[in-house]
């Protein structure tokens, strides 16, 4: 039975109201191929396109598979029969507003909120510390689009790279984001999922770091070595750091004069 006075909130209405919560929660606008991608991800084939999520949206379809508003209600974190009410409904979206209003409070009270990790940033982590930099030390955009392409058969140009790295673009297709991923290997969760990014991010940190401290001891400064050395993965540097160590104390043991012979 209708609630007196107040007109049935459909699908799209629904839906829309989700992604504005969730675009306020980001401090930027969620696009619909956003959200295809990450639940392509988790389930590690294609099951919903953006198109498809747009029509959606926009009150175009309005027939969505079961499973369709399961995997949209989990990723929007409200419950599946938030979707399913047509009669009423408002307040599965009232509550959804209330549990953001709760989280904006509790923010508040325990300080600023942990910053949210856009694509672009994370690109840029990678292109920092994984790769080497080009002559003037720009990213080589379009060297790498290259590699990637030749590794994964995937389509990648330098202006395509160019523009996730700037930001200008934040809709990427799986593909491409699994080619990055392997390319770089990272899990492909490390471009949709900030727990895991940053888990990334520190590792490739503390590796750095033990490699250049093992340089700046042995008195390494070429600089093309450094560039060489700085475009291996975390464990790649991990295992040059132990080198360099293994090496020094060689030359020490071969630079002690002999122990005089005993009588």
């Amino acid at each position: 039975m209708e609630a007196e006075g107040r007109e049935p909130v459909s699908l799209a209405e629904k839906l829309d109201r989700l992604f504005s919560v969730r675009s306020r929660e980001r401090g930027r606008s969620l696009s619909v191929n956003e959200v295809a991608t990450a639940l392509n991800i988790k389930a590690g084939k294609p099951v919903i396109s953006g198109n498809y999520i747009w029509h959606l949206r926009r009150g175009k379809r309005d027939n969505p598979t079961k499973r369709h508003l399961e995997a949209l209600a989990e990723y929007f974190d409200v419950p599946a029969a938030y979707f399913h009410d047509h009669q009423d409904a408002p307040s599965g979206t009232d509550a959804t507003a209330q549990e953001t209003q709760q989280r904006e409070t509790a923010s508040e009270k325990d300080g600023p909120a942990e910053h949210r990790l856009a694509l672009a940033e994370k690109l840029d982590h990678l292109l920092r510390l994984r790769t080497r930099p080009s002559e003037g030390g720009t990213p080589p955009h379009e060297e790498l689009a290259g590699k990637i392409t030749a590794q994964s058969g995937e389509p990648f140009s330098g202006a395509y790279l160019s523009q996730l790295h700037s930001g200008e673009c934040t809709n990427p297709t799986l593909h491409h984001l699994s080619a990055l991923a392997a390319y770089f290997e990272v899990p492909v969760a490390y471009f949709t999922d900030d727990d895991v990014a940053r888990r990334v991010m520190d590792d490739d940190l503390l590796a750095s770091q033990d490699l250049d401290r093992s340089m700046a001891e042995a008195g390494v400064s070429a600089v093309y070595l450094r560039g060489d050395l700085a475009a291996l993965s975390p464990e790649g540097k991990r295992m040059a750091a132990d080198m360099i160590r293994q090496i020094r104390e060689l030359e020490r043991g071969a630079q002690q004069p002999p122990s005089p012979p005993q009588t």
